[in-house]
């Protein structure tokens, strides 16, 4: 049976995931054990960020999109 194929932007997407829930499985264990005194929010920071840099990126394009929109109407 042959391999599937797996691109490589996909294949960087998984390792990506992997060290961002080991990172945060470290980060837990440290502050559990009291070797950082850090806040949760930082701890727990390679689970949001990652998406709320998505969500960022998402509604400064939607705004790009509106504001050029808005551009080309005025022109007519």
């Amino acid at each position: 049976m042959p391999e599937p194929y797996i691109t490589e932007s996909a294949r960087w997407s998984v390792h990506s995931l992997i060290i961002l829930i080991a990172l945060f499985f470290v980060l837990t264990t440290l502050k559990s054990t009291g070797l950082i005194a850090w806040s949760w929010w930082w701890v727990c920071a390679p689970l949001w960020m990652i998406p709320l840099l998505i969500i960022c990126l998402y509604i400064a394009l939607f705004l790009i999109a509106w504001w050029k929109v808005k551009q080309e109407n005025r022109k007519i």
